[in-house]
């Protein structure tokens, strides 16, 4: 990124997501790191901000641990009863296919799932495909174990179909969702 693309994108991400990060320590190497007295306290306390990500990074979220960088933010929230549950990170739900339960503009709290394995049968994923990324409740197909089937909530407009495990890059659970009227 260029000096001003940095100063004028990047930075004020930086201060919002680490708000006790001393920028003079970032940018200049003066000073301390962090801008509170009691560093081992705010170093050792996990972070309660929760980034919201758009959908289109979940795709660059790789293998592993979650990667998200702070390009990919675009604001934090904090929401307590989201973190105790394990949310990683929100994504802001877009289209109608999770209509009645989930309108556009809704905030859903998500947790990386590694071990595809297990399923919670009927719970909505957020799935990163070769179709492109996608919320949807998802069931197991007796006989086949090697797919999905993936539902909407909008069932008039928008029947099941199915997915090969092979063609979902990242799949994350929703734990939560944080709607406004």
């Amino acid at each position: 990124a260029t000096d001003g693309a940095f100063y004028s994108n990047i930075l004020p991400k930086i201060r919002k997501s680490f708000p006790d990060l001393n920028m003079d320590w970032l940018l200049f190497d003066k000073g301390d790191m962090l801008l509170s007295n009691d560093k081992t306290v705010n170093s050792s306390q996990p972070k309660k901000e929760l980034p919201l990500i758009p959908m289109e990074a979940i795709s660059s979220l790789g293998d592993g641990e979650i990667q998200i960088t702070v390009e990919d933010i675009v604001d934090t929230y904090e929401i307590p009863d989201f973190k105790t549950k394990g949310v990683e990170y929100l994504v802001k739900l877009s289209g109608n296919s999770m209509y009645p339960k989930h309108n556009t503009g809704d905030l859903l709290g998500c947790k990386r799932i590694t071990d595809t394995t297990f399923f919670q049968w009927g719970r909505t994923y957020v799935l990163d495909t070769d179709q492109g990324i996608m919320v949807k409740r998802v069931f197991s197909i007796k006989g086949n174990d090697d797919a999905l089937e993936c539902h909407s909530d909008n069932k008039e407009n928008f029947p099941p179909f199915v997915i090969n495990k092979n063609s979902i890059r990242n799949i994350s659970i929703v734990v939560g969702c944080l709607s406004m009227e």
